[in-house]
């Protein structure tokens, strides 16, 4: 994500010209209100009660579906590998080829 570049909403030969940060502008912000994700996320939590302790628990037990259908094989054919330079390997990542092998919160 640090690597999207930045786009030029209209091409133009002369003056001056607005830029977007590509990441912010195609991933992090919310289409309809322009505010960060993480902001509208905090307002949905707050309007629905959510505690984090819950969001945590959500969280996990998608990562654990997840992880679950990777190893039973029902998510091949639905993921790809990701060029990058930053790696060896040249993969920056492939679901279910993480470092990692499961979520980071307990779920108690």
């Amino acid at each position: 994500m640090s690597r999207a570049p930045h786009l030029v909403p209209r091409a133009q030969r002369m003056g001056h010209a607005r830029l977007l940060d590509h990441m912010s502008y195609d991933g992090l912000e919310d289409p309809e209100s322009g505010e960060l994700m993480g902001f509208f996320a905090e307002q949905c939590a707050d309007r629905f009660r959510f505690t984090r302790q819950q969001q945590d628990a959500y969280a996990a037990e998608s990562v654990r579906r997840s992880l679950a259908a990777i190893a039973e094989g029902r998510s091949a054919g639905r993921s790809s590998p990701s060029r990058s330079g930053q790696f060896e390997s040249g993969f920056a990542g492939m679901a279910g080829h993480s470092s990692r092998n499961g979520p980071t919160a307990s779920i108690s």
